[in-house]
């Protein structure tokens, strides 16, 4: 088995995307795609599920990913010689995929300067997923939304930010919000899922029909989905580049609208350590300048 093939699986997990794995590796997006090919050939499973431009782990690529992890490090600690034995082990955080995109990379560059020597190892997962692995003790922190049914008594919960739903839509599409829904397929935010258990509840709520078109636990492909013409959704409006994105137009929810919280679910004895309250004040930090934006 080839080692790079490993490498770029493990940046592939980490970035959910093989178009940024192709530029942090220097290859190209499909020498990443004939990489993964031919690593799942060689342990005979699927390691991602790919949703158009979209990849995510697939459960044996979250099983096997602690283990590439790691052959990754171990062969980086044995290019670094004997003058990194005593380098800290890595804490493995999880996060969502809109906490990736959006505040962990801005936390980090914030509190940089006081982390240190801290090492991470970013797990990516959905909210569910996350909170299991760390009850399971896979993972000694997450980056999550706050669990509906209450939290572990042992795992202390610091909240971050909140993150209020929009509706978005392909630029010229209706501004009334039941009319936009009416007269357009409705790209749907998986409904297992935290986030698409609010947005259920919305359209309930307000008494709005929808004309599902599929369904999707990527916020970021979503709204990419959106820009292509395909359809409206309901989606996080402050951790995805909407305002950003061309050919997007953003309906406002009503004053009841979809809010879900964004927090830290850590272990006590990771809460303690200086580099993890500096991340913990970077990522509050962080999450003021995005709702400023």
């Amino acid at each position: 088995m080839n080692l790079r093939y490993l490498q770029t699986f493990v940046s592939a997990a980490q970035t959910a995307s093989f178009s940024r794995t192709g530029a942090q590796l220097g290859l190209t997006q499909s020498a990443v795609s004939l990489q993964i090919r031919k690593l799942e050939e060689a342990l005979g499973c699927t390691l991602f599920e790919r949703t158009g431009k979209a990849v995510r782990l697939s459960d044996a690529g979250r099983q096997r990913l602690p283990q590439a992890l790691r052959v990754v490090e171990a062969f980086e600690a044995l290019k670094r010689g004997e003058a990194d034995a005593e380098a800290p082990p890595a804490l493995q955080i999880g996060a969502i995929s809109t906490v990736q995109q959006g505040l962990l990379p801005l936390a980090l560059r914030l509190a940089a300067p006081r982390t240190g020597t801290l090492r991470l190892q970013v797990v990516p997962g959905t909210s569910a997923e996350l909170l299991a692995r760390i009850e399971a003790r896979e993972i000694e922190a997450a980056l999550i939304v706050r669990p509906r049914l209450g939290l572990p008594d042992d795992l202390p919960w610091r909240p971050i930010m909140k993150d209020r739903f929009v509706a978005v839509a392909p630029s010229g599409s209706p501004q009334d919000l039941r009319t936009l829904l009416r007269s357009l397929p409705f790209l749907r935010y998986k409904r297992h899922s935290s986030g698409g258990q609010l947005v259920e509840q919305f359209l309930q709520r307000q008494r709005l029909w929808v004309n599902d078109r599929l369904e999707l636990d990527e916020p970021a492909a979503l709204l990419q989905m959106v820009a292509e013409g395909l359809g409206c959704a309901i989606l996080p409006g402050d951790l995805l580049p909407i305002r950003s994105t061309p050919g997007i137009q953003v309906l406002p929810l009503p004053a009841r609208a979809p809010l879900r919280e964004i927090g830290l679910l850590a272990r006590a004895g990771a809460l303690k350590l200086p580099a993890m309250k500096a991340l913990l004040d970077g990522l509050r930090q962080a999450a003021a300048q995005i709702q400023q934006r």
